[in-house]
């Protein structure tokens, strides 16, 4: 799904659904329009669309060995200025760790895992 102001899009993002959660799996912003809450409005969008919706992202965990630790770091903190806060939800993928990050009511590891494993079986 995107977003456009005129012609360029601003957003875009999947999401996947099952009973009350919603994952954001993938959520990107055209470079050039970084920095002017673009981000922060299709979030809040997002949000108003979905109240009811437990929605969880996932973010890189922060590693100050890796290379992109400043590009994580920016990311947890855009996330958690719109709402979001991290959870003790870890897994790996891609030989990458992540965290899953929530906004509404909580998800335990287990329920959250038992939404997410399917979805990375198929």
């Amino acid at each position: 799904m995107g977003v456009y102001a005129q012609r360029p899009i601003l957003r875009f993002y999947d999401d996947y659904y099952a009973g009350d959660i919603t994952l954001i799996g993938y959520f990107a912003m055209v470079a050039a329009l970084r920095g002017h809450g673009f981000g922060s409005v299709a979030l809040q969008l997002m949000r108003q669309r979905l109240p009811q919706q437990r929605l969880a992202l996932e973010i890189e965990v922060l590693d100050l060995a890796a290379a992109n630790y400043a590009q994580r770091l920016r990311r947890r903190n855009f996330y958690q200025r719109n709402g979001y806060r991290l959870t003790d939800i870890e897994y790996r993928a891609y030989g990458v760790p992540f965290v899953v990050m929530l906004s509404g009511a909580d998800i335990g590891a287990r329920e959250y895992h038992a939404f997410y494993d399917p979805l990375i079986q198929s």
